[in-house]
């Protein structure tokens, strides 16, 4: 997965912001292209979209979803929201990690966790015991994409 990471030389927080983008990547492993991409004139933060420095984007998708709609391109310091409501001037740890898993394929263990909670949402008499346990959803986790038919009693 590509992610990009876009900055002006004279700004003071993106350096930060890789080393965040980095140790995220390190924490949630998977194989990814990092490419730093300077802004240097008005030309070029037009030209990428550019919302100030640092702007991160994981396959061509800002990292905030709250910027999507956004077209105010430009040069000045960018700021991210936090979970609290504050401000910061790097994303968090969190705003990184959830756009890179938005944006890479489940592992086994989560796929199998979804669909776990996915039946004990949809079929909760079958959840007698631990889901771990079932037979039913072992069965089942690999046929979700079909509907479930039940046979009807005659």
């Amino acid at each position: 997965m590509e992610i990009e990471l876009f900055y002006f030389e004279s700004c003071p927080h993106w350096t930060d912001a890789l080393r965040r983008v980095e140790e995220v990547l390190v924490e949630e492993g998977g194989i990814h292209e990092l490419r730093l991409i300077p802004v240097r004139t008005v030309a070029e933060a037009q030209r990428h979209r550019f919302f100030g420095s640092p702007t991160i984007r994981i396959g061509e998708r800002d990292i905030d979803p709250a910027a999507w709609g956004r077209m105010d391109y430009g040069f000045g310091c960018r700021l991210y929201p936090d979970a609290d409501g504050s401000i910061h001037p790097v994303p968090s740890k969190e705003l990184v990690r959830q756009a890179l898993r938005s944006h890479r394929p489940l592992s086994l263990a989560e796929a199998h966790d979804e669909v776990l909670n996915s039946i004990k949402h949809q079929h909760p008499q079958w959840v007698a015991g631990p889901m771990e346990e079932c037979s039913r959803c072992v069965r089942y986790e690999y046929e979700l994409a079909e509907p479930l038919v039940v046979p009807l009693e005659e």
